[in-house]
């Protein structure tokens, strides 16, 4: 039980006004409600915070004394339940986790249904209850909960990342700077949080920019690009985020505007240049497949993209000697 003050209905606003402040503040639960006895309509109830009746009553002051004595407000108990849906996911975690956890991980990032969290070693321990706790209070929106189990995979660009809840649906549909990217999360590497500079990258083209982007993934830069006008050609050495890419391309419908490569980022670049070269001595595309549709030749790129800070400067030696 807790204390609360029995009150007129026609007093309630001004004593709320008066104990502002004071009054029980939890989220999901109303300060004033109906007495719990039918035979008192012409009253209503105003929950107090958690505490001793006499001990609230000594701690009024006389002029608070004095006005609930006017008024004719008594103070009584009155038995909250409180279920599950009445609490915010941070304040059920920190229930959850011991005192010497400090951190409570409530926050994710969103890729389309799926949450990523990323847990601390000291809450792995508790990691499927922290799991469904995020599904339980992000739903239905968030169908799957993820903790990403490893660093970057140096190969392929992608986290090892284990289900903590919902279903094990790792393909997932994401809406970007006015383009739906469809892709395998666990298979590729995808950063919601990178979307200003996505937008920003692909402001600074016009539609008669020719782009190369050695590391496209699943094609956060170039799509919007040929969305812009651009023309583009595209890499990546992720098999999956390749397929992404060219499944990307056609579900955006700037398919005539991209070619897709799935080669090494140095290959790529040595070949694009010579495709490039051989094309424009022979004025036609560089290969039966060129899907430039308003060009007869493949143009030479005007910017190059290379979005993987940690190494891309250990690529700029392949374009020595390139032009």
């Amino acid at each position: 039980p807790i204390p609360a003050l029995m009150v007129e209905t026609r007093h309630c606003h001004a004593v709320r006004t008066r104990f502002d402040g004071r009054l029980l503040m939890f989220k999901g639960v109303k300060t004033i409600i109906s007495c719990p006895d039918n035979e008192e309509v012409q009253h209503k109830l105003i929950l107090l915070p958690p505490g001793d009746i006499d001990s609230i009553q000594s701690n009024l002051s006389s002029d608070d004394r004095d006005y609930l004595h006017e008024i004719g407000a008594t103070l009584c108990t009155h038995q909250l339940t409180l279920d599950y849906s009445m609490w915010n996911a941070q304040q059920i975690i920190r229930a959850v986790l011991p005192n010497d956890i400090d951190e409570v991980t409530t926050s994710f990032e969103t890729i389309g249904h799926i949450a990523h969290v990323n847990l601390r070693e000291s809450q792995l321990d508790y990691k499927q209850i922290i799991g469904q706790v995020v599904l339980d209070k992000n739903g239905p929106r968030i169908k799957t909960v993820v903790n990403k189990m490893s660093d970057i995979q140096e190969t392929f660009r992608f986290f090892k990342m284990e289900v903590l809840a919902g279903s094990d649906d790792m393909r997932a549909t994401v809406r970007e700077n006015g383009c739906s990217f469809t892709f395998d999360f666990s298979q590729v590497y995808w950063n919601s949080r990178l979307h200003t500079e996505h937008r920003r990258v692909v402001d600074c083209l016009t539609s008669c920019d020719v782009v190369c982007d050695v590391f496209a993934g699943v094609g956060p830069f170039v799509v919007p690009a040929a969305k812009k006008g651009c023309r583009v050609y595209a890499n990546d050495l992720n098999p999956t985020a390749y397929q992404a890419l060219c499944e990307n391309a056609r579900i955006n419908r700037v398919e005539n505007r991209i070619r897709a490569y799935n080669l090494d980022g140095r290959e790529f670049v040595k070949k694009l240049v010579q495709e490039i070269a051989t094309s424009q001595l022979l004025g036609k595309p560089a290969t039966a497949g060129c899907n430039f549709q308003d060009s007869s030749m493949s143009p030479m790129f005007s910017h190059v993209v290379m979005n993987l800070p940690a190494v891309a400067p250990q690529f700029l030696d392949v374009f020595k000697g390139l032009f």
